[in-house]
């Protein structure tokens, strides 16, 4: 199979993963072929992991090769628009090898009313690639992705995962251009199983400066200590450093207890309007 046939890029990683995976370089495409992901999709159906495309699979059961492919490419899409990556590595002899796959949706739903909050999602990693840092390397480049085709009306990148593996790289900010912020917690459903997923935001840097910057604005303008002041000043220490110094739920109350003024002031500023918005459509738990 002809690399350039499946349009596929070269993805930078470091040479000391090039040198233990006994590969020669890693690229990835989104013209997705069942000789690339099929093998994945072997792996990830005799898994004990929790990954969402395991629902879709145990629908899947009748299908084979590149229609079952077909079938899982099509229910991501009937659930939200998706770009599908599939990673691959060429050995030393020019072998093709199926390395991961991960996604990018535009939407955290479908209805989902707000643009610019694309979600990174879905990535599964061969066994045999485990272990050698390259998940990393799959965030940044679906990140960078994110940021080329949003451009301006990028807002944020989320992530969600019930992999405390994932929770520790993501909680690595150096790693990428824009750290992600710990936003809460979620219950992911995967067949008949819901499981507790922790889920992050990486933030834009003009959206975070608009959404720190209208809740300044506010608690400038309103008296310290009355509800829509504890609001603002919830949002501020809510984006400045996330759910484990201001709790999302504790967040929730607040916007609550600023009763009509409150939710005046959320409606008017468009910024918080859409941030809250979004942690109502995860759902995240209160």
């Amino acid at each position: 199979m002809n690399p350039e046939l499946l349009e596929a890029r070269i993805l930078p990683v470091s040479k000391d993963i090039l040198k233990e995976g006994d590969i020669e370089r890693l690229l990835v495409t989104s013209a997705i072929d069942e000789r690339t992901l099929g093998p994945l999709l072997d792996e990830l159906q005799s898994e004990t992991c929790i990954h969402s495309w395991q629902g879709y699979l145990s629908r899947f059961t009748d299908e084979k090769g590149k229609d079952r492919v077909d079938a899982l490419l099509r229910a991501d899409q009937e659930a939200r628009p998706t770009t599908t990556f599939v990673y691959f590595a060429l050995s030393p002899q020019g072998a093709v090898i199926p390395v991961a796959a991960a996604t990018v949706a535009e939407r955290i739903h479908s209805n989902f009313p707000y643009e610019g909050f694309p979600v990174i999602a879905r990535a599964y990693i061969s066994r045999r690639f485990r272990g050698l840092g390259i998940y990393p390397f799959l965030v940044r480049h679906r990140i960078d992705y994110c940021v080329e085709e949003w451009g301006r009306r990028l807002r944020a990148v989320h992530l969600g995962s019930a992999d405390p593996k994932v929770w520790r790289t993501v909680s690595r900010g150096p790693q990428f251009s824009v750290p992600f912020l710990y936003i809460g917690d979620e219950s992911l459903q995967v067949g008949d199983i819901a499981h507790d997923v922790r889920d992050f935001l990486s933030l834009s840097e003009p959206y975070r400066r608009a959404l720190l910057d209208a809740a300044e604005r506010k608690m400038e303008k309103t008296q310290t200590g009355t509800p829509v002041h504890q609001l603002a000043e919830g949002v501020h220490k809510y984006v400045s450093r996330g759910h484990r110094f201001l709790p999302y739920g504790e967040l929730a109350a607040r916007r609550q207890a600023a009763g009509a003024e409150g939710a005046d002031w959320v409606k008017r500023c468009q910024p918080v309007r859409e941030l809250l918005a979004f942690c109502e459509a995860v759902p995240l738990k209160v």
